[in-house]
């Protein structure tokens, strides 16, 4: 939703989500709103001047989208409260791209998702196309494991060593496009079922801690200078971990339809591969959206669907 013209009477547009139409249209009297979040998606914080005698004015009169129901492009910026006014530094999600098997491909800056079994033979032998090729996921469902995706949660400063409980991530919401893909754990193995599939066919995820360890773990909360940990992002203290995989659609395998009608096509090279030379690939880039549902925090981790092109 969103607030219009507020040089007088302030208007509230509000537009409910697919979740709040579906309860609302029971017409029991069964629905009622009991939670809510507040963005500043619109708010350009470079505009505050605090040198002068009014130094909120430009922001407050910043333009205000109009209320749009694309669940995708609004609420990017959740304001969260927290009851100590003790804290110097706020916690942020960042993708672990340090590890030998996190790594996005550096060429696209992206990972990707290799849909079928030709694809994943194409630079010569099975899984070859991980060994030419950094950041591949083996999404044609063979149970693979060459790379997953992993976010490190906590404070990105060395002088927090400790984090506080309100600043720790215990679940995740993970959307991802359905007709792309699925989200498993990160050995392939386990597949979750999507909570909601909405009318864009965004599909989403929760994933807790506690109901889902095998995505959801603890890191460790002191700060390590050593290598004993490997592979760490966080220059202070550290929350929890999500990682995951990524499976392909049987659309997305099956077919080159969605490829043609979403995405392109693209030569190995271009990839950066060296001996899949005159090969070209079907793509469609797309993200998986990550929310951390105790602190707002969101991230977009991007991702290429290929299909060898044959």
């Amino acid at each position: 939703m969103a607030f219009l013209d507020n040089s007088g009477d302030i208007i509230l547009d509000a537009v409910l989500t697919d979740v709040g139409r579906q309860r609302l249209a029971r017409g029991d009297g069964s629905f009622r709103i009991t939670k809510f979040a507040l963005g500043d998606d619109e708010i350009n914080y470079a505009t505050f001047d605090p040198s002068s005698t009014a130094p909120d004015t430009t922001m407050a009169s910043t333009p205000v989208l109009e209320a749009f129901t694309n669940n995708i492009s609004s609420m990017n910026s959740k304001l969260q409260t927290y009851t100590s006014n003790e804290h110097l530094y706020l916690p942020v999600m960042l993708l672990n791209n340090s590890r030998g098997d996190t790594k996005l491909n550096t060429t696209i800056n992206s990972y990707l998702v290799s849909v079928d079994k030709d694809t994943t033979d194409s630079a010569v032998g099975r899984g070859a196309l991980a060994d030419d090729l950094a950041g591949v996921i083996i999404g044609d469902g063979s149970q693979e494991i060459e790379n997953f995706v992993r976010i490190d949660q906590g404070i990105n400063n060395s002088a927090i060593i400790t984090l506080d409980s309100q600043m720790y991530e215990n679940q995740y919401l993970v959307e991802i496009d359905n007709r792309l893909g699925t989200i498993v754990d990160k050995t392939q193995v386990n597949q979750l079922q999507p909570s909601f599939i909405d009318d864009d066919q965004v599909a989403s995820y929760y994933i807790s801690r506690t109901v889902n360890n095998n995505f959801v773990r603890n890191n460790n909360t002191a700060v390590d200078t050593t290598t004993s940990q490997g592979g760490q992002v966080l220059d202070g203290a550290r929350g929890s971990i999500l990682e995951f995989n990524i499976r392909a659609s049987v659309n997305l395998q099956a077919s080159a339809n969605l490829f043609t009608r979403l995405g392109s096509t693209v030569s190995a090279a271009a990839l950066g591969s060296t001996v899949g030379s005159g090969k070209t690939y079907y793509f469609i880039d797309s993200v998986i959206r990550v929310t951390g549902l105790t602190t707002g925090n969101r991230l977009d981790v991007p991702v290429r669907f290929i299909k060898l092109n044959a």
